[in-house]
């Protein structure tokens, strides 16, 4: 697709409040041997030229970036962790839009960077279509349950037909993933190294995961001395994944997938940020991966969403939530049966999917321990509150009451 380079001022494209914006937050990076360059394609200029006028509204909600708002058309996301290179999100959903040719992502319009005196780039932001829409999938979620605990005998099948749509769009992304047709994302074989690389990661997040509950200073719940004392049906668990050719194919992925990155959008669904785990590295989150870590945090996502829904409830009625467990639960069962029926029946025959369902789904309930692990030390850095989640969701795919 064509596009335009620019080095003048920033406000030769974008209007002039959201330069102001995006020069208070990069503007430590900006230096007088550095020069700023926006390349955008040739709807991001259309767009751009077209919204010069246009009401400007400053997002601040995020916890790692700052989002822009011109007009209805456009999103520009600043970056408040810069570093040197490709930056992944820039990278993926320009391939996304022109060369996969997905559909469920907003269009890839352009970005900012700064370049060095060396020659070196760092991104500063990208600049994206906005799409409409009816809020992110984790608030609707926990919106919904709350709106069934005054009713137990609610029926899920509107609400399950939805999820199989997000089951599908899971599927398409994956398939886009997969296509190739660029360097940087052509996918490879999985080796027998991969394999015992994936292993070697979970293993290296069980210990991590056991150090931060050893040393957590809060209020420890039974269900953590009961973990601890079972730690070695988590290593066992690791252990007995032993898969021998996988016979699929590695490729790019989203890699911080979850109900909160996808937002609803007139009946269908829009997939978003795809920058990956902000505490990895740029290296770690270019890697080809395995794409059933994607989809094992999108099922992870349900449980954090059954459980948000519930501390709603307390804080709101100020009472104990016990006698809703077995609603929320039951919930999240038929939610997350619903995406994972709908993802494998859209991903079959894709090459990144095992041809063996055992096989798929070994590999899938690895990642899932390797997420709820990572969950675990996450809540304990940020959100003592909610250990309580993670450590459930180990305990329950252990085999703990």
């Amino acid at each position: 697709m064509p596009e335009f380079e620019s080095s003048h001022n920033i406000s030769d494209c974008i209007c002039k409040d959201a330069t102001k914006a995006v020069l208070r937050m990069v503007g430590e990076y900006i230096k007088t041997n550095n020069n700023i360059s926006i390349s955008c394609t040739e709807l991001g200029k259309k767009l751009i030229n077209n919204n010069q006028n246009a009401e400007v509204r400053v997002f601040d909600g995020e916890q790692t970036n700052t989002s822009i708002f011109v007009g209805e058309d456009i999103v520009i996301k600043i970056y408040r962790n810069v570093s040197s290179g490709m930056h992944p999100e820039v990278e993926i959903c320009r391939y996304m839009t022109e060369v996969a040719g997905f559909k469920n992502s907003p269009p890839y319009l352009g970005k900012v960077e700064t370049i060095g005196a060396d020659g070196e780039t760092a991104t500063l932001a990208i600049l994206q279509g906005f799409v409409k829409n009816q809020g992110d999938c984790f608030s609707n979620a926990v919106k919904y349950l709350e709106s069934c605990f005054d009713d137990s005998d609610v029926n899920h099948t509107a609400f399950l037909d939805r999820i199989r749509v997000l089951g599908i769009r899971t599927a398409e992304m994956h398939k886009a993933f997969a296509y190739g047709g660029n360097a940087a994302f052509e996918p490879e074989l999985v080796t027998e190294k991969d394999v015992q690389l994936w292993v070697k990661r979970v293993k290296n997040q069980a210990v991590e995961a056991k150090l931060a509950l050893e040393n957590f200073a809060g209020d420890t719940p039974k269900q953590v001395k009961d973990l601890l004392s079972n730690w070695g049906k988590i290593i066992s668990k690791i252990d007995d994944f032993t898969p021998t050719e996988l016979n699929i194919v590695k490729t790019r992925c989203h890699c911080d997938y979850h109900l909160g990155q996808v937002i609803a959008s007139d009946g269908d669904f829009y997939i978003l940020d795809f920058e990956g785990e902000p505490i990895r590295s740029v290296k770690e989150r270019r890697e080809k991966q395995c794409q059933l870590k994607d989809v094992a945090g999108m099922a992870r996502s349900f449980n954090y969403a059954s459980w948000a829904a519930l501390f709603a409830y307390a804080e709101k009625y100020k009472k104990p939530f016990n006698e809703l467990l077995p609603f929320v639960e039951d919930w999240e069962k038929q939610a997350v049966d619903a995406y994972l029926e709908s993802y494998q029946k859209a991903i079959k025959g894709c090459q990144s999917y095992p041809k063996d369902d055992m096989t798929a789904r070994e590999l899938f309930d690895m990642f899932v321990l390797e997420r709820a692990l990572y969950e675990i030390v996450g809540e304990i850095v940020n959100r003592p509150d909610w250990l309580r989640i993670p450590v459930q969701g180990v305990c329950q795919i252990i085999g703990i009451k």
